[in-house]
């Protein structure tokens, strides 16, 4: 009877650890897809856009772009990670209702950051533009670029909730597609018009623009399913969790401003200390 007993504890160990292994394994199988695509194209995609734009005009990309993420990545918080956090617990306890407010609450968080985080830019660009980028008429690409960004704030709340119902494969799907157009667009834009910064800028504006809005799309057709009773639900059923997770929701910004300003401070001190060109290649340099 004990034996009897063991074997069939085992075996129902087995299959659940097996079941666990197998859900695991095609999950991670997925994120490494996607991240090896994604690295893939990153790769092509700067050795295409050095090649024709030329040092000086990526230079001056890089500077614009170093100049927006850095501010909106200061201003940003990482509300992602308070999803999940909190999220979880929510699902754990069978409160969609609550997963569904707190939602509402980060993307007001995250969409009052963002209205901030462009109102700065565009003050600065519209006062200071000659004192940090010496070529003229990308003022407007700049502004235009912090809006769209902004508005993608939102994608790391979808991918998020995707990880909160594990699904992966969505996620790593949607970046390999996005991975796709935007690789196919730029190398496009860079071919039939080599050279012209314009041009370029909005095509990744463009390509920026769509990729969020399939990103929050897809992840609405995809849970829709599993939310759709609870979206009337009200924020101020969380009235008394909402300081612990403004608190959560602060810290980690502060951790990820500080990643930020370490991964875009250096192109801008470079470009204060030696000029464009060199921020050219030493973009180039950072890719490879």
């Amino acid at each position: 009877m004990v034996k009897n007993l063991i074997h069939r504890t085992g075996q129902s160990i087995r299959k659940k650890f097996d079941a666990e292994s197998k859900t695991l394994i095609k999950n991670s199988s997925w994120v490494f897809i996607s991240t090896l695509v994604g690295a893939g194209f990153a790769f092509l995609r700067s050795v295409i856009i050095a090649r024709g734009l030329g040092a000086d005009i990526l230079g001056y990309y890089t500077i614009s772009i170093a100049f927006v993420t850095s501010i909106q990545e200061i201003l940003k918080l990482n509300v992602a990670t308070g999803v999940i956090r909190y999220g979880a617990t929510y699902l754990a306890d069978q409160r969609k209702d609550k997963l569904v407010a707190l939602l509402k609450f980060c993307v007001i968080l995250s969409m009052v950051s963002a209205l901030v985080s462009v109102l700065i830019i565009t003050g600065i660009t519209l006062i200071s533009y000659e004192k940090f980028i010496d070529y003229p008429g990308l003022e407007l690409f700049i502004i235009t670029y912090a809006i769209v960004n902004g508005f993608a704030f939102l994608d790391n709340i979808c991918k998020g909730v995707l990880k909160l119902f594990y699904r992966f494969k969505t996620n790593s799907v949607i970046s390999i597609v996005m991975d796709s157009i935007e690789f196919t667009v730029v190398s496009l834009v860079i071919y039939f018009f080599p050279k012209n910064l314009g041009y370029f800028f909005a095509a990744v504006i463009s390509t920026r623009l769509i990729n969020s809005l399939v990103c929050n799309f897809a992840v609405v057709l995809e849970l829709k399913d599993e939310l759709k009773e609870h979206f009337s639900s009200r924020m101020k059923i969380l009235k008394a969790e909402i300081p612990d997770i403004t608190k959560f929701t602060f810290g980690h910004s502060f951790n990820n401003t500080l990643k930020t300003l370490m991964n875009q401070g250096d192109v801008l001190l470079l470009n204060f200390f030696t000029g464009a060109s060199q921020v050219g290649f030493y973009a180039v340099a950072k890719k490879l």
